[in-house]
């Protein structure tokens, strides 16, 4: 995977301008070591996600599904994720 992630809103039809919208990521780490609000990459698809809240067993999350639409979602704690940093 690239040390670098270009955001959902600088990906477009083949032609089309991008805004330069690149994040830079950080090394694989359990998704539990995240703050509230931290958004990140799943180390194992690149699914693009934001930490909702962190829980004794479980924590929530949002991610971006198909591109176009949020959806919240519980994963184990120890979740491998690669924290964006902008």
């Amino acid at each position: 995977m690239s040390e670098q992630y270009h955001l959902a809103a600088d990906r477009g039809p083949e032609g089309q301008l991008t805004l330069g919208l690149a994040v830079r990521l950080d090394p694989p780490s359990p998704i539990v070591a995240l703050s509230e609000g931290d958004r990140f990459l799943l180390e194992s698809s690149g699914l693009e996600g934001r930490l909702v809240v962190r829980g004794t067993g479980s924590v929530t999350v949002s991610v971006l599904t198909d591109g176009v639409r949020w959806t919240r979602t519980t994963w184990s704690p120890q979740t491998l994720v690669r924290r964006m940093r902008g």
